[in-house]
């Protein structure tokens, strides 16, 4: 049974084909599905929001890939997050936050496995590898559970990873999109 995986990133056109690379070359069944890349440059509140409205149509067993990471290259961590029978894979910035409550009780795990990775492309260097080992059959518990050890901040009741609202429709040259404001969601 061939795994669907599907992206977000802030990449734009060309880079996201490195990262489907990478995870083809893993998992050759893997069905892609591009969520998007046109997301602003390091508006993880943007990208928040459309994983999250956007995971739930999918079925249970998707693993999602999600990278708008103004932090790549620092000592941030990476992490996977399990939550209603869906797999979320990322910076522990809040982006994949939204979408893993929308859909049930987020466990969060750290991605502790050592990659040779380029200081600005976690994405196709850890990632998408990670996403990878996931669809192919890996169990997230494999990696160090952060509710254990207290180290997954962007779930906290401090609020790190809460996205301001309210979220407004606006039209561009390339359609329909959304802008997020002030305020919580």
């Amino acid at each position: 049974m061939s795994r669907i995986i599907t992206l977000l990133s802030d990449f734009g056109s060309v880079y996201p084909a490195q990262m489907k690379g990478v995870i083809l070359e893993r998992v050759p069944d893997a069905v892609l599905v591009d969520i998007a890349h046109d997301i602003p440059p390091q508006d993880i509140r943007a990208g928040a929001f459309a994983l999250m409205i956007t995971a739930r149509h999918f079925p249970s067993g998707t693993v999602h890939l999600a990278v708008v990471d103004p932090a790549v290259g620092t000592k941030r961590l990476g992490i996977v997050i399990k939550s209603g029978g869906h797999l979320f894979v990322g910076p522990d910035n809040g982006l994949l936050v939204p979408a893993a409550r929308s859909l049930g009780r987020p466990e969060a795990h750290a991605i502790a496995r050592r990659f040779e990775a380029s200081p600005t492309f976690h994405g196709r260097d850890i990632f998408a590898p990670v996403a990878a080992l996931l669809a192919g059959g890996e169990r997230p518990d494999r990696y160090r559970n952060l509710a254990a050890s207290g180290s997954f901040k962007c779930c906290s009741p401090a609020g790190r990873g809460r996205a301001p609202g309210p979220v407004r429709a606006q039209r561009g040259a390339g359609g329909p999109g959304l802008r997020v404001g002030a305020g919580i969601w």
